[in-house]
């Protein structure tokens, strides 16, 4: 594949991008041993985890528990904020 065009961009993100990815899920696997067996969020530092049933793939266990983790509102809010006041300074023509 050393012709393609294509192959050479996408190997090029690959090994640009590899070493961000393991870091998240390191990350990722760190804050979920941190959250305690019986808790059903866990939120902070613009961070939300919320467990979740899936069902098991196993024939032992009908279901297991899994995380989900996403940004927190309330960053998400700041952000929406921020954006807010600087589409407002912009569109006054005194700033301009």
């Amino acid at each position: 594949m050393s012709a393609s065009n294509s192959w050479a961009e996408f190997a090029a993100t690959y090994r640009r991008t590899r070493p961000a990815y393991q870091e998240h899920e390191g990350a990722k696997a760190d804050l979920k041993k941190l959250v305690p067996e019986d808790a059903k969020e866990a939120t902070g530092h613009g961070l939300r985890a919320q467990a979740v049933q899936i069902p098991a793939r196993s024939a032992l266990t009908s279901w297991t528990r899994s995380w989900l983790m996403h940004r927190s509102s309330e960053t998400i809010g700041a952000i929406a904020a921020a954006l807010a006041k600087a589409q407002g300074e912009l569109s006054n023509p005194e700033n301009c």
